[in-house]
């Protein structure tokens, strides 16, 4: 995002039923200037505290990874005329849910045989995202200009696990958006 703009009040008819406030956004374009940015963080287990329930119940703190890396990229394809922009962002998380399920209380004679507890312990809960964007804007003339994007969002998420619900009942996310 470029720069947004908050409207709350005096809205103009292109806004229609806005009934509050109207936030807009302007995207990135390129320029007649090549240019970059890079980024990439890390974070591991150390960076990370348990909660005040946790430090109390002894629980070990889980192994715990992310890993954020990013680019952008924008410049001229014809000088004054037609620019790109393009981005990616990419978030891998290697993450660990607690799974502790305590002991069966007697008088349940059917359960005596279940051995819940085997699925007791950490299990993995990785989640991944990669996001990219390109555009590219063109100036036709002094009053027309014309422009085509695209954005892709894609996830996949285990999750929904941990305390007395098993790794084997995680729910297996996935989600991809394309728009152009």
């Amino acid at each position: 995002v470029q720069e947004y703009r908050v409207i709350s009040q005096n809205f103009k008819a292109e806004y229609q039923n806005a009934t509050s406030a109207v936030i807009t956004a302007q995207t990135k374009s390129g320029g007649n200037l090549w240019s970059g940015q890079a980024l990439y963080a890390y974070q591991n287990k150390g960076m990370v505290q348990l909660d005040s329930f946790q430090r109390a119940n002894g629980t070990p703190k889980p192994d715990y990874r992310r890993t954020l890396a990013a680019f952008s990229v924008g410049g001229p394809i014809i000088k004054d005329k037609v620019h790109f922009f393009g981005s990616y962002e990419g978030n891998y998380q290697n993450r660990f849910n607690l799974v502790n399920i305590g002991a069966i209380p007697s008088g349940f004679p059917a359960l005596d045989t279940v051995n819940l507890q085997q699925y007791n312990g950490n299990g993995s809960s990785p989640f991944r995202e990669n996001l990219w964007f390109g555009k590219v804007n063109a100036d036709i003339s002094n009053n027309q200009s014309a422009e085509i994007s695209f954005n892709n969002r894609h996830e996949t998420d285990i999750r929904d696990f941990g305390g007395n619900v098993t790794e084997a009942a995680a729910v297996s996310f996935h989600n991809t958006n394309t728009v152009v």
